[in-house]
């Protein structure tokens, strides 16, 4: 995008991680997360959530959990659909069960 003088703003960066997401091209936006890491933008749920959704879906809820640390660690809240979508992913490896009676 650089190369073209195309300057990147949030809704830029969220457009091209959720085109990724649904290509099932996890990993490249997982890299555009960690661009918007090192710059002045100011990131939102909406931009972390397609990311963790495809983690959830392909069977990786660990990177889910890990990738909403990263946005409580900059200052990102997640919002119920941040929640949500790590519940289901939860739900569907089975630790709800293991979740429910360590008390949470």
């Amino acid at each position: 995008m650089k190369t073209r003088n195309v300057s990147l703003i949030v809704y830029t960066y969220a457009v091209l991680i959720n085109a990724l997401c649904k290509e099932n091209r996890l990993n490249e936006a997982r890299d555009f997360l960690e661009q918007i890491k090192n710059s002045s933008i100011i990131p939102k749920p909406f931009m972390y959530n397609p990311v963790i959704d495809g983690f959830c879906k392909a069977g990786n809820v660990d990177e889910g959990n890990v990738i909403l640390k990263e946005m409580e660690e900059k200052r990102c809240d997640p919002d119920k659909v941040t929640f949500t979508i790590l519940i289901i992913g939860h739900c569907v490896k089975g630790r709800m069960f293991k979740l429910h009676s360590n008390g949470c």
